[in-house]
């Protein structure tokens, strides 16, 4: 069965969760929550993302955002694929970090939007970690609670409107879920939408409407992550994951240049992007790169046939 399409259209509010493959942690240190923080930031510098809440567990952290330029996908493959490579390096590993593809809800803002950001922030309370949410540090309840430095990419003052003060909102979270809310989130897939029906009704014209000149944009979800190029070539090339990130000054390594070119041609990435995820000095590295790598697709039988082959076991994943 082929995964619904995401939903993308301008000033969309989203809960997102992602989880460590297999349940395993995916933030070992402080280092590693900060590294997750810096990457919120950047999408908030690039594409504009407003956070709502925001809540960092050791094996699997959610999100609430607003996305003013209908990217969704772009935003979560930046957030995804960088944490992960940034992940990989520090802690000497190597292949997928997260379990797969991340689970999206789209929110009616008015009806929905404080119970899930209550639910998201319940999470240490629910998992006996603390008794106040204001208590976890890697949480953007302390930030309604006026406590810390606020970071511009958190957007609580939409919140704040519905109530009168910082301790409503602490009571209103401490009253805990409703058991609609529990149930929603109890199921093992979660629904397209969160909303009252006219507001369902609403998402649905609009996913209708997408224009063939956005497919390429709106079925981001068919494109392989970064993890999955990197395995494949690693597999094809015969070579580690090491092998391809490292660059060896004065040696030639096609494995790694042609695993930018499909970063650049199958994930649609920036050469910036590219250059960030490989450590280059600059984009025009990773340029180079995909460059030599296009020349090569159209005249080399060797790397022709090797390109195939990863392209091949990249549409069996």
């Amino acid at each position: 069965m082929s995964r619904p399409l995401r939903i993308q259209y301008k000033n969309a509010v989203y809960h997102i969760m992602n989880r460590g493959l297999n349940k395993r942690d995916i933030f070992y240190s402080k280092k590693d929550y900060l590294r997750f923080y810096d990457l919120i930031e950047e999408s908030y510098k690039r594409w504009r993302i407003e956070v709502f809440a925001a809540c960092l567990m050791k094996n699997h952290y959610h999100l609430c955002i607003r996305t003013p330029e209908a990217n969704l996908s772009r935003v979560m493959r930046h957030v995804n694929g960088v944490y992960t490579q940034g992940f990989n390096k520090a802690h000497r590993q190597d292949g997928p970090l997260f379990r797969g593809r991340y689970k999206a809800i789209i929110v009616e803002e008015q009806e929905y939007l404080a119970q899930v950001i209550r639910y998201i922030h319940l999470n240490p309370v629910t998992a006996k970690i603390v008794k106040n949410p204001t208590d976890f540090e890697w949480s953007t309840h302390k930030y309604y609670m006026n406590k810390g430095k606020v970071p511009a990419w958190f957007g609580k003052n939409r919140i704040k409107e519905w109530f009168k003060s910082s301790k409503d909102f602490n009571d209103f979270v401490m009253e805990g879920n409703d058991k609609f809310i529990e149930n929603v989130y109890k199921r093992k897939r979660w629904p397209v939408v969160l909303g009252t029906q006219e507001f369902i009704d609403e998402v649905r014209k609009k996913a209708g409407t997408i224009s063939k000149e956005n497919v390429r944009e709106d079925l981001d979800y068919i494109r392989p992550t970064v993890e999955q190029v990197i395995t494949a070539v690693s597999k094809i090339y015969s070579i580690p994951h090491t092998g391809i990130f490292t660059g060896i000054r004065g040696e030639s390594n096609e494995a790694r240049k042609v695993a930018q070119w499909l970063l650049k041609e199958k994930c649609d990435f920036t050469y910036q992007e590219i250059a960030d995820t490989f450590s280059h000095g600059s984009k025009k590295t990773a340029a180079w790169a995909c460059n030599e790598v296009k020349e090569l697709a159209k005249t080399n039988k060797k790397t022709i046939l090797k390109i195939k082959k990863i392209e091949k076991t990249l549409k069996s994943n």
